[in-house]
């Protein structure tokens, strides 16, 4: 079963490499596709920073190498959790495989290119979304769906259910 899961995680991991492999190879940084207009362009730029562009501004090799030192941190906490939980939660497996997956895409990009390349543009008029990624989304993803496993098993139904002590019938 855990097989499945890493599936998933390494589907997300090819899929988000060769989204960037083409944008890379295709577009010119700051170039601008519409796919939607006003709504959803491709925009090839490159996050020297953290999510949403954070800590961006003055990049250096110091804090590259601590941004890939936090990201093997969060690899593995969240590999461990993902181990220690039981492969048939498959929502918090998937939740956990679409995390590994897409953290793992943006350390590729931070080890070999010391960047993160971003290239989907979302905006209604002057509401601008930060350019993101397909690792991005699958994090995004993946951390509500272990947002909402958790809250789940944490109703009694939900763990009872879980663990296998549901009603047990007792013969006299």
């Amino acid at each position: 079963m855990r097989f499945l899961y890493l599936s998933v995680s390494m589907m997300v991991f090819l899929l988000d490499r060769w989204t960037k492999t083409l944008v890379i190879e295709k577009m010119s940084i700051g170039e601008s596709v519409p796919i939607i207009r006003n709504f959803i362009h491709l925009t090839h730029s490159q996050n020297p920073g953290i999510a949403f562009g954070l800590f961006g501004l003055n990049p250096s090799p110091i804090q590259n190498w601590i941004l890939i030192v936090l990201s093997l941190v969060a690899i593995g906490v969240v590999a461990t959790l993902a181990w220690r939980y039981p492969s048939k939660a498959a929502g918090l497996q998937t939740a956990f495989a679409l995390i590994l997956g897409g953290a793992a895409g943006n350390l590729w990009d931070r080890i070999f290119a010391g960047h993160v390349t971003d290239f989907i543009d979302v905006f209604i008029h002057d509401h601008h979304w930060p350019v993101f990624n397909i690792a991005d989304s699958a994090i995004t993803l993946g951390v509500m769906g272990l947002a909402v496993g958790l809250f789940l098993s944490d109703r009694p139904d939900a763990r009872e259910r879980s663990s296998g002590l549901g009603k047990e019938v007792r013969h006299s």
